[in-house]
């Protein structure tokens, strides 16, 4: 296997076990790598550090979760933030938490039951967005969301 068949299969093990407990050390042996090398090859690869990635990852599954009514306490309990702020008011990004949450809620309550699309929760790839435009105003993020025709 070459580095970018061991990277692509953490990116999915990452989306299986993103409830869990996370840390570099854990991924890096996962990866059969050491810490110092894992974190270099995921940000070459990748372009964001291994927690930043999981970071991002956990607050796209978690806000997926919002448009069925759950406590935005219990799912930011569930994706391993110790508080709900730490899930609905990333420090850096202001904005992103309410901006993320209206378009969650439009894509999964109008959007999808007006479609023939349905959500594929299994599916590896989730959201992009890229931060660099997250903190300033009126800047566009592409999202994308696996789906599937319905049966």
């Amino acid at each position: 296997m070459d580095y970018i068949d061991i990277l692509q299969e953490m990116l999915r093990y990452i989306g299986g076990n993103i409830k869990e407990k996370l840390n570099i050390e854990k991924l890096a042996g996962q990866a059969g790598f050491s810490p110092y090398h894992f974190c270099r090859i995921f940000q070459w690869d990748v372009g964001y550090s291994n927690m930043e990635y999981v970071r991002n990852r956990r607050l796209a599954f978690a806000a997926s979760e919002l448009s069925f009514g759950r406590r935005i306490i219990d799912i930011a309990i569930d994706y391993g933030f110790e508080t709900h702020s730490g899930f609905s008011k990333p420090a850096d990004k202001p904005d992103f938490s309410s901006a993320i949450q209206g378009t969650w809620k439009y894509i999964f309550s109008e959007w999808f039951p007006a479609s023939e699309y349905e959500f594929a929760a299994n599916c590896v790839d989730f959201e992009f967005y890229d931060e660099r435009s997250m903190g300033e105003t009126g800047n566009v993020c592409d999202i994308y969301i696996p789906v599937c025709k319905k049966t």
